[in-house]
């Protein structure tokens, strides 16, 4: 059964396949969106993975929650 985790405080420059790759190198991502304003484009600095198992979505949350991602320390918690 798959996971879906947030992230939060991405840094504005962050994209969909940047925010894959970051956690494909943890486990299988099912699907990866950066929540980015209507207008500008711009990040939101939030983003959400759905990670294909919980065990990966825990895998995920330990290795890379108080990483720094582009100078930007990202907080990955459960979603819900």
């Amino acid at each position: 059964m798959s996971a879906m985790l947030h992230v939060h405080r991405l840094p504005a420059s962050t994209t969909d396949s940047e925010l894959q790759r970051l956690f494909e190198g943890v486990g299988r991502v099912i699907n990866c969106d950066v929540i980015t304003d209507g207008s500008t484009r711009i990040t939101k600095s939030i983003g959400f993975v759905e990670m294909a198992t919980e065990a990966e979505a825990r895998r995920a949350i330990d290795q890379l929650n108080g990483k720094e991602l582009a100078g930007r320390v990202i907080h990955v918690s459960e979603g819900m």
